[in-house]
């Protein structure tokens, strides 16, 4: 299992993603269902369901994923993380 964190910053010229993985341990996959659906339960408002990735470690796989969500989205995350 490997935990994903970034950092977003809105720029003029769009949303710049630094993301940094963690290795956080190994479970078998039938877990992986339950795990997610515990993530998205802490999340509170969470949108849509939970969907596996498989990235394996590419980097072009990542920035795909990124590019799936709304820039707008990614902006407020970024301004929340900066503090009020």
């Amino acid at each position: 299992m490997i935990t994903v964190s970034y950092t977003a910053e809105h720029t003029g010229k769009g949303v710049s993603v630094e993301p940094s993985f963690t290795q956080e341990g190994q479970a078998p996959p039938d877990r992986f269902a339950g795990v997610m659906q515990g993530v998205v339960k802490r999340v509170g408002d969470a949108q849509g369901e939970p969907r596996e990735i498989v990235i394996g470690g590419s980097p072009e796989k990542y920035e795909e994923l990124m590019e799936e969500f709304d820039e707008e989205l990614l902006h407020r995350v970024s301004a929340s993380a900066d503090g009020p």
